[in-house]
């Protein structure tokens, strides 16, 4: 068998066949390759706008839900703000009343300074009284010392030893002459006594109206020591005896003092003359001080006649051992 050849016609007619077959062949695929992928990229399409459908829902709930849970918020927090708007108007009350409180408050302790400033000032004032009534107290105090001593009768402290200082002078011939009253009466038995203790005669006790004999008369105050001054008797002392003794009545508060008499009086002889005791109760202020300076200065100048006379006597002393 021969081999028939084809002509160029129909192997081009068979290249065109077979190529447009695979052409349908490959339109077909690509058209069932294009619906598939048509329905795959709308079922894709369908998914993801399901997606999103179900994301906004999802997203719309949330938001509800949050919009819900907002709104309870809100509610919570407007009655929040309703209980505090409540609680402030209470507190604004109360911080109200509290400024009412402290305003009277104020006004009470204004009150309580000024009732506390009265107080002090009313304490003052008594205090002040006080110490007024305290010093009247003092005073009128001092002026019944001042009257009871003045009142007082006239006494020694110590009769011991005024008589062991004049026991030296024993000898001395005593005059005593005295106002006849009780208080210069019992003065002039305690020194007469004191005298007699001491070694001195008592020879004569004389109670006068006017015991001082001149014109001073009745109105006679304190003590004089007389003696004779100008004795010609070497070994008469009456004058140091009679300051001595001047010397101690004064120490112990009885004003006394020394007064020279006439040479009639004898040698060794002293003689006490002893008016009503002085008293300053009823002077003012200045002659009392007057009177006291006057006490100092008679003082003062016995001490002066006493320790010349001292002297006086000690030199005779030595000279006549």
């Amino acid at each position: 068998m021969s081999m028939i050849q084809s002509s160029p016609v129909d192997i081009a007619a068979r290249t065109q066949a077979r190529l447009f077959a695979l052409y349908v062949v490959v339109l077909v695929i690509g058209g069932l390759a294009a619906a598939f992928l048509t329905v795959l990229v709308y079922r894709a399409n369908n998914a993801y706008q399901e997606a999103i459908k179900a994301d906004a829902d999802a997203r719309i709930s949330g938001s509800n839900a949050e919009a819900k849970r907002a709104g309870e918020s809100a509610g919570k927090a407007n009655e929040r703000a309703q209980a505090l708007e409540h609680d402030n108007l209470g507190l604004r009350g109360q911080v109200a009343t509290l400024e009412t409180a402290a305003t009277d408050a104020k006004k009470g302790l204004a009150g309580l300074q000024k009732t506390a400033a009265d107080a002090k000032a009313a304490q003052q004032r008594v205090e002040t009284d006080l110490a007024k009534q305290q010093e009247r107290a003092a005073k009128a105090e001092i002026a019944l010392l001042e009257l009871q001593k003045d009142v007082a009768w006239r006494r020694l402290k110590s009769q011991t030893v005024t008589a062991r200082k004049l026991k030296r002078f024993t000898g001395i011939e005593l005059l005593t002459v005295c106002l006849n009253e009780p208080e210069p009466l019992s003065i002039a038995r305690l020194l007469v006594g004191t005298g007699i203790t001491a070694g001195w005669k008592s020879v004569s006790f004389t109670q006068s109206p006017n015991p001082i004999g001149n014109e001073r008369g009745v109105f006679f105050e304190g003590i004089v020591v007389q003696s004779n001054t100008i004795s010609r008797d070497p070994g008469d002392f009456s004058r140091l005896a009679a300051i001595t003794l001047a010397v101690e009545l004064n120490e112990q508060g009885i004003d006394a003092d020394v007064e020279p008499v006439d040479p009639e009086l004898p040698p060794k002889t002293i003689r006490i003359v002893i008016g009503r005791k002085p008293t300053l109760i009823d002077l003012p202020d200045t002659l009392r001080s007057s009177a006291e300076a006057r006490k100092k200065q008679r003082m003062d100048r016995l001490r002066f006649l006493l320790e010349n006379n001292e002297r006086i006597f000690q030199n005779w002393k030595r000279q006549n051992p």
